[in-house]
């Protein structure tokens, strides 16, 4: 469990430039699955994110489920990659998914990484 300090949440609507902002830290994500597709390419931006420390995958958006799910088989089938947590929101709103990252997930981290193309909303909620 992290201390009580200040939390740094890096706001990105791609996986690449939002990925060059974590070293070595864990560090969770909050996934808007609104403008991604499911795909190969999403996978391995996926292994990536994990690769450089990402251990809690909120996903967020009518298709949450299907994200979440690709995302646990990626690493459910690797018995060495089996330190992360995924949740998926579909019916709730952008305030409740905000409320649950920062007041329960990010209880536990001191970085978290919003990819989102309407960073704007997200933006209003989280702070």
């Amino acid at each position: 469990m992290t201390d009580n300090s200040i939390k740094k949440i890096i706001f990105s609507s791609d996986f690449e430039e939002g990925l060059v902002q974590f070293s070595s830290s864990q560090f969770a994500v909050l996934l808007d699955v609104r403008f991604l597709e499911n795909n190969k390419n999403f996978l391995e931006k996926v292994v990536k994110l994990y690769e450089c420390g990402a251990r809690y995958f909120v996903c967020y958006g009518d298709q949450s489920e299907v994200f979440h799910d690709a995302i646990d088989d990626i690493f459910i089938c690797d018995d060495d990659l089996n330190d992360i947590v995924t949740t998926f929101h579909v019916d709730e709103s952008i305030e409740e998914v905000a409320n649950f990252f920062m007041k329960i997930v990010m209880m536990n981290f001191n970085y978290g990484l919003v990819i989102s193309s309407d960073e704007a909303s997200w933006r209003i909620e989280l702070y």
